[in-house]
């Protein structure tokens, strides 16, 4: 979404959906990271991060955590788009919950 293409599709669950980026970082640190973390484990083993034990962040700073970079889209600027293709996010939810 950073560095994309000109339309972007967004498909996401509505367990996904927050009300607020303080709400999105809390729901990162407390569910989808560890979670990611603990299924990234289970497929590759290696080293079980502090996380994966916890089943929540733990702050750990290591160089291998899950959770190196978060990034938040606040707006898209629309220079580079056409104006045709203005919505550069096209969003559909769904009712079921997928994933994490």
């Amino acid at each position: 979404m950073v560095l994309s293409p000109r339309k972007v599709p967004v498909v996401c669950s509505d367990n996904k959906i927050v009300p607020d980026v303080d709400a999105a970082l809390k729901q990162i640190s407390k569910v989808a990271a560890p979670m990611n973390a603990r299924r990234h484990y289970l497929k590759h083993g290696g080293e079980q991060l502090l996380c994966v034990a916890a089943a929540e962040c733990t702050d750990c700073h290591r160089p291998r955590r899950i959770c190196n970079f978060t990034v938040v889209v606040e707006f898209q600027r629309l220079s580079h788009v056409h104006r045709e293709t203005a919505h550069h996010c096209h969003t559909n939810r769904l009712d079921d919950e997928l994933g994490i």
